[in-house]
């Protein structure tokens, strides 16, 4: 049986604010962590306002209700479920100086947190922003750019390891969440530094106010402990766990089995896998020949995998969801051939490679009569991945384009590796 360990090598011996860790109605001692920071400012140094959004019911899990009952504080509160939003009025409601909104926070310009405290009297400058939306939390921060809260209380989500950057994707009805690490980057740009961690948040002040806490080094692995979580391979394709046997928010317990991609056969037979080519029969009828069957190739640079003569090999008719031709990792890299002969094309089809199928995400395709003058035809919208991961190429039809180069190219730094190209036309008029 394979030996795991993980050696942890962050700790949180930094995070001095844990100390007065307190929970009034905060679920892991944010309360006391946030009266020992305003402490520390001193009461004339801020505007006793603070905002909070899926403000559920003003008290449960809240950041801000300590403050607000206990603290004297001013608020905005915002909660766009009905029910919830109207324990909130029931619970908080009849207090002075306390804004209510039933509505969504966003971070389009209609719908973003500053089009709602715009219709408040909250100072542009301002003590607490909590943001915990369970995903887009880190895009919410980001849209802030009139408002200046002196802190900010946000959440990240504490799966993800201390060294990845991550981002969900910019769309709400995701619930993703992102990586402290990449909190830490947006609040450095924003001018923020790192003052303290809790289990799920992160606690940021504005950097001209940092060197009051006595913090030595606020880098993440002296602030918060690692939780070890990691997904690795062996050379087999075995798929390895550590610290990685739960669904924590959807309370679903995995085996490492649950994970394989490759059946035990599969793994202990020691030899390549390809994943199946599907859907091949439901392609649209090829317009006639392929003119680049068979035909010379060539490639902008070799890559420690590349074989003698592979650039031709994407022109060889076979396709197997492999990669034909590989080349070395390099800014704009390219694959073209030589059709031999000038012909009106009218139809391009590029086979991707199956597994790393993403890395084609900004193809594009040039025509050239001379080898020296190239045409644009066609650039991928970087959305899509040309061929996806199912074997159906990537089909781009042309209105007769003149040419007996055709070249593919990337307009980034990365590998350019394909299965297949075909392409499609006739004999120039102009040269028959």
């Amino acid at each position: 049986m394979a030996i795991i360990e993980y050696k942890q090598r962050a700790s949180n011996t930094n995070n001095i604010l844990e100390s007065y860790s307190k929970n009034v109605t905060s679920q892991n001692g944010e309360d006391g962590i946030l009266e020992k920071i305003f402490e520390v400012i001193g009461d004339k140094n801020y505007s006793k306002w603070c905002v909070e959004f899926g403000a559920w019911d003003g008290k449960h899990l809240s950041n801000t209700y300590n403050l607000i009952v206990n603290k004297g504080w001013s608020s905005v509160l915002i909660e766009a479920d009905p029910k919830k939003f109207k324990q909130l009025m029931s619970n908080l409601g009849d207090r002075e100086n306390l804004y209510c909104f039933q509505a969504w926070v966003g971070f389009e310009s209609n719908d973003n947190l500053e089009s709602i405290l715009s219709k408040t009297p909250i100072p542009k400058e301002f003590g607490l922003a909590s943001i915990d939306v369970d995903g887009c939390d880190y895009y919410i921060w980001e849209s802030i750019q009139n408002y200046k809260p002196l802190v900010v209380i946000i959440e990240y989500n504490p799966t993800v390891p201390n060294d990845i950057i991550f981002v969900q994707d910019k769309d709400m009805s995701r619930r993703q969440g992102s990586s402290l690490l990449a909190l830490i980057e947006l609040g450095k740009q924003k001018g923020y530094e790192l003052v303290a961690v809790t289990r799920t948040n992160g606690i940021f002040i504005l950097a001209e106010k940092y060197s009051l806490f006595g913090i030595q080094d606020n880098d993440i692995n002296k602030m918060v402990c690692d939780s070890g979580k990691r997904i690795w391979q062996g050379y087999d394709g075995t798929i390895f766990t550590s610290n990685f046997s739960y669904l924590g928010w959807v309370r679903y317990r995995i085996d490492p089995e649950d994970l394989q991609v490759l059946s035990k056969a599969q793994r202990s037979a020691g030899t390549r896998v390809r994943k199946p080519v599907k859907n091949m029969e439901n392609l649209p009828e090829a317009p006639g020949k392929n003119i680049a069957l068979n035909k010379s190739a060539q490639q902008s640079s070799y890559s420690r995998w590349s074989k003698p003569n592979e650039s031709s090999r994407a022109v060889n008719g076979v396709k197997n969801g492999g990669y034909s031709f590989c080349t070395d990792s390099e800014k704009q890299p390219w694959w073209q051939v030589d059709l031999e002969d000038i012909y009106a094309i009218t139809q391009v089809r590029v086979y991707n490679r199956l597994d790393y199928a993403e890395r084609a995400r900004t193809l594009k395709i040039l025509f050239s009569t001379d080898e020296n003058n190239w045409e644009q035809v066609y650039s991928n919208d970087e959305k899509l991945v040309p061929g996806g991961m199912d074997g159906k190429p990537l089909i781009v039809s042309i209105e007769s384009k003149i040419a007996r180069y055709v070249r593919i190219q990337l307009n980034e730094k990365t590998y350019l590796h394909l299965d297949e190209v075909e392409i499609y036309g006739s004999k120039s008029i102009e040269t028959a």
